[in-house]
């Protein structure tokens, strides 16, 4: 009688194949706070300290975090696109001027353009709205393409020549050292 091999699989086992609607809110959960304890503690999990570095290790979670942020990510040119809209932003273009003294904000503008505000705020003078630093973005750009290179990039064969003499092999300076 031969000895047979046992193919059933643990709970456990079969677990880690499932994506369950508590592992897809720790996955959500993660990806906006990116602290694994947090994310499980608020996925429910009994004891969210130990789950959440376990989560991390399961394939398919892994998986799905990782789609996740390929799906998201920013290409360079994506990024270079919306710096260079930031250089440009003017915050004139998000108000209109009733009369001399009374401007209102434009929430049409406001919202075809929004992530180029970095804050609105309402005063008893009346809204104020900030943009990001257009400075900034050309910093950024410029340094892009390397506008602002402090050093100088060389390519090709560079020959160096020393003034100073070199002693001879078997003299005493060489035998000093």
């Amino acid at each position: 009688m031969g000895l047979g091999l046992c193919l059933r699989r643990t709970r456990r086992e079969k677990d880690v194949e499932i994506l369950t609607d508590q592992r897809r809110i720790f996955v959500d959960e993660y990806l906006s706070c990116w602290n694994k304890t947090e994310a499980a503690r608020i996925a429910g999990y009994k004891h969210p300290r130990r789950m959440g570095s376990r989560l991390t290790k399961v394939d398919i979670i892994r998986d799905l975090i990782q789609q996740r942020l390929d799906e998201n990510a920013m290409t360079a040119n994506e990024v270079l696109f919306r710096l260079g809209q930031q250089a440009r932003s003017d915050v004139t273009y998000y108000i209109d001027a009733t009369t001399e003294r009374v401007f209102l904000l434009n929430m049409e503008r406001i919202k075809k353009r929004g992530h180029l505000i970095k804050k609105i705020k309402y005063t008893m003078n009346g809204p104020e709205i900030e943009v990001y630093s257009s400075q900034k973005a050309l910093e950024l750009i410029g340094k892009h393409h390397r506008l602002f290179v402090d050093k100088v990039e060389y390519e090709g064969e560079i020959c160096l020549i020393f003034d100073a003499p070199v002693p001879a092999v078997g003299t005493e300076e060489t035998e000093k050292t």
